[in-house]
């Protein structure tokens, strides 16, 4: 399930989404978790540090950094590269769970060795594929606003309260399209 396309309710206004597009109110979204390119030399020590890697089950079994990149990051990007292939002409908006760049990095995560499980430098393809905002998450941290090309790479995470990963939270953001 976590390589397929998913668009699942889970409550009546929330779903869950993977590698599926739709328009809605003439803009067009495009939702991927694109999980991260790992390398197999950053593979063994994130996968020893980041409790992702004891949690997640992947076809039953737990999951690995090669699986995370071969099955999991690849598929993500093939499905941006199609989605682009087809042109639209309304707004684009991409919204993914990781960061799609290396400079969504938090200056307190920068030089993590984990740093590889969260975000890709997909910096030339969103400078190809030209969507007008890019949503992110995953890091638990904000971001002011990053511009790759003419696209807006923002992001507005709660995190853990209970961790005080609250900075820079608005609970009245928004964007303008």
């Amino acid at each position: 399930m976590l390589d397929k396309p998913l668009y699942q309710a889970i409550l009546p206004n929330v779903f869950l989404l993977n590698n599926t597009a739709l328009e809605y109110g003439g803009i067009r979204f495009i939702f991927t978790t694109l999980w991260s390119e790992i390398s197999e030399l950053d593979g063994m020590q994130i996968q020893s540090n980041m409790s992702d890697f004891q949690l997640i089950r992947y076809r039953g079994r737990i999951l690995t950094t090669g699986m995370y990149t071969n099955r999991l990051h690849n598929p993500s990007v093939a499905f941006l590269n199609a989605q682009f292939a087809q042109p639209a002409p309304v707004p684009t908006v991409v919204v993914s769970h990781h960061l799609p760049s290396l400079q969504c990095i938090h200056p307190r995560h920068r030089g993590s060795i984990l740093s590889p499980a969260f975000a890709t430098d997909l910096d030339a393809g969103i400078e190809r594929w030209q969507p007008d905002y890019w949503i992110y998450g995953h890091s638990h941290a904000n971001m002011p606003p990053i511009t790759v090309g003419k696209t807006q790479l923002i992001t507005n995470q709660l995190g853990y309260v209970s961790q005080a990963e609250t900075d820079l939270y608005r609970p009245d953001a928004f964007i303008r399209i």
